[in-house]
């Protein structure tokens, strides 16, 4: 019987010529920032066309599939279908963004409508005739192979695209990123539904293996042709383009340590300055216009006290002197507080899930209020600040780890299900414990998931490729200092100093 397996040994060339072609070897040697941008700016313009109808040519394949008998794939490839509607828009919102920043800083300027009107390039329009024959032709199933090697390639690619863009442009261009980014998150589970779509189509009709190898194949000419249009388009107009400085406004990271550790040594802000801004933002997010009443005081001010500030990290991100988003890691400590996974699971449960792990009470950080300002979310569309929250959230609890000796890599973090955070966070690599079912807590009207993570390795490419860089930001190696002195603070119980109580 043929398989999966089959099928990869056949498409074997046709990815290797891929990685040898024009576009993927430019992309990969791109040194110039000018170019990059222009190059982003393409591939969301000339994207757009061939994103846009990617929902109505699977429903139409899954159409002609039940025609012709494949009833099956037919209904899978319209339940798929439905998961692609309106992802050009994300492409429109990333150009228009990308078109701001590059307006700022650039001339001549770009008009983001302008770009989207120009005519599809010859990739894009080999792009969707490939499309438009296999939904016309006899073997319309072959649209698996062909989503099957499309939403592989953020897979493939996503974190070499990602990390060559935050090299040369700064980790402020993942907010402009929202479509690539959210693929490398969505099409591994697209992915991984494909390859089972794929390899029972092929072991229920052995002989349609040619035709899905052959479409197969075909994707993956058309794409780096749309690729390679993209930075021709970037290199010619890179020859015009002439920069002038303008101070481009980012953001500023902060990393805050528990009290009367080496690495607190901002003196032009007190404790209590920076921490009543972490507990007010927290509160303004977690009320969400009145949900979760608790976050409010009579008097009308956002607030969300917690004990465990006093014993935890934080990262602090501002827009000029504005926090905006914050996270919290506290490194479980049987003299301080129950952290909040304990509080929601009950003291029984809890110690059920260090046993599920495998691991001590001190060997786990809880990573918590992971939180974006409601107002800059909105501004923004908050996903470049969120992962770059979450990138340093992970790298912090990495090197708390390998500094202190004590921990095997446990991070764990109790997340909402009904704003789908959890999924969220899941995506970027997250997972949940088996056994530890999702618990409602009436203070935040949620059912909380509990999820972990034992292993850097085990992140999202993400999160992967923008951990070293989020390090640098917020300054974590040189506040941290000899890991080994490091270390021996960690062991050591903390001093509470000096923080508010509550």
């Amino acid at each position: 019987m043929a398989s999966l397996s089959d099928y990869e040994i056949l498409l074997a060339p046709a990815r290797q010529r891929f990685d040898e072609s024009f576009g993927v070897k430019s992309l990969q040697a791109m040194e110039d920032a000018t170019r990059a941008e222009l190059f982003l700016m393409n591939f969301c313009a000339l994207g757009a066309h061939m994103t846009q109808p990617v929902e109505g040519w699977i429903r139409r394949a899954g159409v002609r599939c039940e025609q012709i008998g494949f009833t099956q794939v037919g209904r899978a490839l319209a339940r798929h279908a439905s998961a692609e509607a309106d992802h050009h828009l994300l492409m429109i919102a990333d150009l228009r963004s990308l078109a701001a920043r590059w307006n700022a800083t650039h001339a001549p300027s770009v008009d983001a409508d302008d770009m989207l009107d120009q005519a599809p390039s010859p990739g894009v329009m080999t792009y969707c005739q490939m499309h438009e024959e296999n939904i016309a032709g006899e073997t319309p199933f072959a649209q698996v192979a062909i989503e099957y090697e499309i939403e592989m390639l953020p897979l493939r690619y996503g974190q070499l695209v990602v990390g060559r863009c935050i090299e040369l442009l700064g980790p402020d261009i993942i907010s402009c990123l929202s479509f690539i980014t959210k693929h490398i998150i969505l099409d591994g589970a697209h992915t991984a539904l494909n390859a089972r779509a794929l390899n029972d189509l092929i072991e229920r009709a052995p002989w349609s293996l040619s035709a899905l190898a052959a479409a197969g194949d075909a994707s993956l000419v058309a794409y780096p042709s749309f690729l390679g249009d993209c930075v021709r388009l970037a290199d010619m107009q890179a020859k015009g383009a002439q920069s002038h400085c303008v101070p481009r406004a980012s953001l500023s990271w902060r990393l805050k340590e528990p009290p009367g550790w080496k690495l607190d040594r901002d003196n032009n802000r007190s404790t209590l300055d920076w921490l009543a801004e972490v507990r007010a933002l927290r509160g303004k997010a977690f009320y969400e216009g009145g949900r979760r009443p608790a976050f409010r005081t009579p008097a009308g001010a956002f607030l969300d006290p917690d004990p465990i500030d006093r014993h935890a990290f934080h990262v602090l991100a501002y827009d000029g002197s504005k926090l905006v988003g914050c996270v919290r890691l506290y490194h479980l400590d049987r003299d301080g507080p129950a952290c909040l996974t304990e509080k929601t699971l009950g003291a029984e449960m809890f110690s059920q899930m260090l046993r599920i792990l495998g691991a001590r009470h001190d060997e786990i950080v809880e990573i918590g209020r992971w939180v974006v300002d409601p107002e800059y979310r909105a501004k923004n569309r908050d996903f470049g600040l969120s992962v770059q929250l979450a990138a340093a959230s992970a790298a912090v609890a990495d090197a708390i780890g390998k500094a202190s000796g004590t921990l095997h890599g446990f991070a764990i973090c109790g997340a909402g299900t009904r704003d789908r955070q959890d999924r969220m966070l899941t995506r970027l690599g997250m997972a949940p414990i088996a056994g530890i079912g999702p618990v409602y807590c009436e203070k935040y009207r949620d059912a909380i998931s509990v999820l972990c993570c034992s292993s850097a390795q085990r992140l999202s490419p993400l999160l992967t490729g923008l951990i070293d860089k989020m390090a640098e930001k917020i300054g974590l190696f040189n506040a941290l200092g000899d890991p080994f002195l490091f270390g021996q603070e960690l062991v050591q119980r903390r001093d509470p100093g000096s923080y508010p109580a509550g």
